[in-house]
């Protein structure tokens, strides 16, 4: 049986053309939601409820996070660990050549 994802019902509400200026910014919040889940079932070796003998950590919840962006802020839910830390790839600032932190984007 395939798998639905919660947020069909919710991304399909925005396509009846009502709620036009949601569209983007909801699919971009979705699509960076999804890889920083991809990021981090491969930073700690193992998908949602699976276990292996490489596995790094253990996933423990999620914190509020924004990300500004074209299209506006993105709310998105970055996953807590119950050892250690892990801040996903796209929310890290570069630094830059004088030491401190440029600003990404």
């Amino acid at each position: 049986m395939p798998k639905t994802h919660a947020a069909v019902p919710e991304l399909a509400s925005l396509l009846d053309g009502s709620s036009a200026g949601e569209l983007i910014p909801e699919l971009a919040r979705h699509g960076l939601q999804q890889l920083i889940e991809l990021e981090l079932a491969a930073f700690l070796g193992a998908d949602w409820h699976e276990r292996t003998e490489e596995q790094l950590g253990h996933r423990n919840g999620y914190r509020p996070g924004t990300l500004t962006t074209q299209v506006g802020d993105l709310a998105l839910q970055i996953p807590k660990l119950r050892a250690g830390s892990f801040l996903p790839s796209i929310l890290k600032r570069p630094a830059s050549p004088a030491g401190g932190y440029a600003a990404c984007g």
